[in-house]
């Protein structure tokens, strides 16, 4: 009886734990995503100032 339960209570643990680890995976690509978005604006930006500095 207490084994079941314990059986029990761990395959919830593991369950919620799953859907925990792949809500924080999927919210690490997000924040990833969003990063290299920013980082890519920044080059772009930084390559219109040089090629403004140079043109002038």
């Amino acid at each position: 009886m207490t084994f079941y339960h314990n059986y029990e209570k761990f395959f919830i643990f593991f369950k919620v734990d799953a859907k925990l680890s792949h809500c924080i995976s999927s919210y690490k690509n997000i924040i990833q995503k969003r990063f290299i978005k920013k980082a890519l604006q920044q080059l772009l930006l930084l390559a219109l100032r040089l090629i403004f500095c140079y043109n002038s």
